[in-house]
């Protein structure tokens, strides 16, 4: 993610690093998620989010794909068992 690796640099050298990859990369587009502490000039474009007060989290496939990978697995055949036995 390009958001921590500028987050490791000072902005001057975060501002550095951006503007080289869209001169080397003019047809590219970069996603920079997170807070950019370097020059706004750097971007063309800004989307800010904020939470709505009635606005629906969408964790709820998050968590179910973590249940389903946590629920306990249907045993293997009798004849694995079988096998495993030798």
């Amino acid at each position: 993610m390009l958001g921590d690796v500028t987050d490791a640099l000072d902005p001057t050298t975060a501002d550095l690093m951006l503007g080289l990859l869209a001169e080397r990369l003019p047809d590219s587009g970069i996603v920079l998620i997170g807070r950019h502490l370097g020059s706004p000039e750097t971007f063309n474009r800004r989307l800010t989010l904020t939470r709505a007060a009635d606005g629906e989290i969408l964790l709820h496939e998050v968590y179910a794909r973590r249940q389903t990978a946590m629920a306990p697995r249907a045993r293997p055949l009798a004849v694995v068992d079988l096998l495993r036995e030798g």
